[in-house]
């Protein structure tokens, strides 16, 4: 039986913030022993940098916003979880399309009601 795959979005930086990339990181450290194949999708080099030194998870850093929908697509993880205070719409509209249950942890977007749970 193949391995369940969990795709979990999070940025940030020092501009932003770094808490929701030390949260991802400690989510995959609870994670790890449920034999389940975790990647870290960001557009954020230093929150590629903090994931990289932190979990044994595979990080993709994607170049945009927009590429993360195909990387979503390639993937196509059983569970996206969003660690963000928002999201841009698209990428929701588009996760929707993918048979994908998607979280947000910490979010507050107008656009939550297109999450499964938040």
């Amino acid at each position: 039986m193949p391995r369940k795959t969990i795709v979990i979005i999070v940025d940030g930086n020092h501009s932003i913030g770094l808490g929701h990339v030390y949260r991802a990181a400690n989510l995959y450290r609870e994670l790890e022993n449920l034999k389940l194949e975790i990647k870290f999708l960001t557009v954020n080099f230093i929150a590629k940098k903090i994931l990289t030194e932190k979990t044994h998870g595979t990080v993709i850093l994607a170049d945009s916003f927009n590429d993360r929908i195909q990387i979503i697509k390639r993937i196509k993880p059983d569970l996206v979880i969003i660690d963000s205070l928002k999201e841009n719409t698209t990428l929701l509209v588009n996760l929707k399309k993918i048979p994908s249950l998607i979280i947000g942890i910490d979010y507050t977007g107008k656009n939550k009601k297109l999450l499964d749970y938040n």
